[in-house]
């Protein structure tokens, strides 16, 4: 349990960054709140309460130095923010799938992809 942590506290680290945001378009300069820290306030957030209202999320931003209205946070949930919060989630993958055991790897190769039900 403890290296499974371990492991994704070493993906979150090398992934929250703002690569993604930089090619998502998300951010095109530097400003106030960077890619990573709106990455990293609604995955903490989240994390921290999994129904965190936008209020919530601002105070994660908070506590990374950025002071955003939670008005202001909201407005930022772009389609290019969706698009840099999955590429995120790729990165973070692909970083587990590299540390994986290569039997779990052999296994995952059979399927095709992953699916929405809600579709």
């Amino acid at each position: 349990m403890s290296s499974t942590i371990a492991r994704v506290a070493d993906a979150m680290h090398h992934v929250l960054t703002d690569e993604a945001a930089l090619q998502s378009g998300f951010v095109r300069r530097q400003r106030k709140l960077s890619g990573a820290t709106f990455v990293q306030a609604l995955v903490f957030g989240w994390l921290a309460n999994p129904d965190a209202t936008a209020e919530e999320r601002a105070q994660a931003a908070a506590v990374r130095g950025v002071h955003i209205s939670a008005h202001g946070l909201d407005k930022r949930c772009t389609e290019r923010a969706a698009e840099c919060l999955q590429r995120v989630l790729a990165a973070a993958v692909r970083r587990l799938l590299i540390a994986a055991d290569p039997v779990a790897i052999l296994i995952l190769r059979r399927f095709s992809g992953v699916y929405d039900g809600a579709r």
